[in-house]
């Protein structure tokens, strides 16, 4: 375990959205986590879908690779997220490949793709937050519901810690994926403090 903080070089956030696209919490939250990094001199990179933007762009110290789709008449948002997975892992593979890189941090459950079936090659820790599960955004049954609930099932196992928006989500997680307890931190998107919150979290996965 690590004792001094300075030994974070650098960190990769893979997310479906990231400022100026906004869905949800995440992209501010994101965001912020970057601008936290980057003032810590830790070394930040961004992966995001974009869908009018693309390339990669410097802010500041932040580097953002912003992944297009131009697959027209799309089936199902499924079948987006999942036919985007070979670009975020080439992206991903990329920059550890150039860059001393310590720990990648997964953002919601459209980046779980990148990480199932590819995780015992990544070195790396994995880390992955979320603040709602499948069940909850829509509880019927049927197949797009149960593949998404797959992803979450094999992406969370994957991980190598999970950081929950609440208690309440952490016990569904545990119930219904079968997840270890001692896996989950509870971390609110909303605490005022969740961006100096997960750096003493990254802490715990640092050699």
């Amino acid at each position: 375990m690590v004792k001094n903080r300075t030994e974070l070089q650098g960190v990769i956030l893979v997310s479906f959205e990231y400022p100026p696209r906004s869905l949800s919490i995440i992209s501010d939250k994101v965001g912020k986590l970057a601008e936290f990094l980057s003032k810590r001199n830790i070394s930040t990179w961004v992966i995001t879908f974009d869908d009018w933007r693309s390339g990669i762009e410097e802010q500041g110290e932040i580097i953002v690779n912003r992944i297009p789709y131009h697959v027209p008449n799309n089936i199902s948002f499924l079948s987006l997220v999942m036919n985007l997975k070979t670009a975020y892992q080439s992206a991903l593979g990329g920059i550890i490949h150039d860059y001393e890189i310590n720990l990648i941090h997964f953002f919601d459950w459209p980046c779980l793709p990148t990480l199932i079936g590819w995780e015992p090659g990544l070195k790396l820790p994995k880390l992955f937050s979320l603040h709602s599960i499948q069940s909850e955004r829509d509880p019927k049954i049927n197949p797009y519901n149960e593949g998404i609930k797959k992803i979450e099932s094999l992406g969370m196992g994957a991980a190598d810690g999970i950081i929950s928006d609440s208690a309440e989500l952490s016990e569904k997680i545990v119930n219904e994926y079968n997840i270890r307890k001692d896996k989950i931190t509870v971390l609110p998107f909303k605490d005022k403090n969740f961006s100096k919150k997960i750096i003493d979290y990254y802490s715990k996965f640092i050699d």
